[in-house]
């Protein structure tokens, strides 16, 4: 299988059955091993096994071994290492919803400056989040998009917009590769880009060169806008309906009345 002392290590996993618990401490024994083995220079930290191409931080990632995760982390571990499917050691942890260890690598992009790996889709089809939306890790989104908002997103930027605009890209143009400069560069607001249009500067600021790209989002953006406008007009239809509806209740009800009077007055 490839595997090394390492991957058998982290395969261990946390020492508990619910994956949103798994501590970064995990059980002591397989950290104190990885970290004695890391120690004694024997260690390859990016041996790929032959199956999916994992390192042992990919398997400690996905099994929820916290402490041999950290343990790895801190002698140097690759935190952008690709799988046979381009995911990362976070695309992992997203998916099985381990939060600690979501945390830990996290912060550790932070500290080397890779914040954008927290929205990046490298060689993979998703970014973090939508592995993480794809999952139903509810908690894990709500970490990621705060993680988003801090270190990638232009400042100020709501986390509704990170979310819409992300979701926006990976479900209705297709390209979520794209979606960390959208971030970055602040162009979050989907209605306001939907009605004013992206010129060329706007592609080249957002790194969009391919031409069909940009037709592509162009024409998403112009449906949105149709959309927005359309439920702008259902929104008036419904309220005018609203008022000619009250209207003929109350010339009914004022004729109702009228009627009343009138059969009051035959009676005497």
């Amino acid at each position: 299988r490839g595997w090394t002392a390492l991957h058998i290590l982290a395969a261990l996993g946390p020492a508990t059955a619910d994956p949103g618990a798994a501590q970064l401490g995990g059980p002591a024994a397989p950290a104190l091993a990885a970290r004695a083995i890391i120690q004694g220079r024997k260690a390859d930290l990016e041996a790929r096994s032959v199956q999916l191409q994992y390192t042992p931080l990919h398997v400690a990632a996905a099994t929820g071994a916290g402490g041999v995760a950290a343990e790895l982390i801190l002698a140097g571990a690759r935190l952008q290492a690709a799988d046979q499917h381009g995911f990362t050691p976070l695309h992992l942890a997203c998916a099985e919803g381990y939060r600690a260890i979501v945390e830990l690598l996290l912060a550790e992009m932070v500290r080397q400056k890779l914040a954008n790996l927290a929205t990046d889709v490298g060689k993979s089809p998703d970014t973090p989040l939508q592995i993480a939306k794809k999952s139903g890790n509810a908690v894990i989104e709500g970490v990621l998009l705060r993680f988003i908002a801090r270190h990638v997103a232009a400042e100020n930027v709501p986390l509704e917009q990170i979310e819409r605009i992300t979701r926006w890209l990976a479900d209705v143009v297709k390209l979520p590769a794209y979606s960390q400069a959208f971030v970055a560069k602040g162009y979050t607001d989907l209605d306001f880009w939907a009605e004013e249009g992206l010129k060329d500067a706007d592609f080249e600021e957002l790194g969009i060169q391919a031409t069909g790209h940009r037709r592509l989002i162009e024409v998403c953006l112009d449906r949105h806008r149709s959309l927005m406008r359309g439920h702008e007009s259902g929104s008036a239809s419904d309220s005018t309906g609203s008022r000619s509806d009250s209207d003929s209740a109350s010339q009914s009800s004022r004729r109702s009345d009228a009627s009343y009077s009138d059969e009051e007055d035959d009676e005497d």
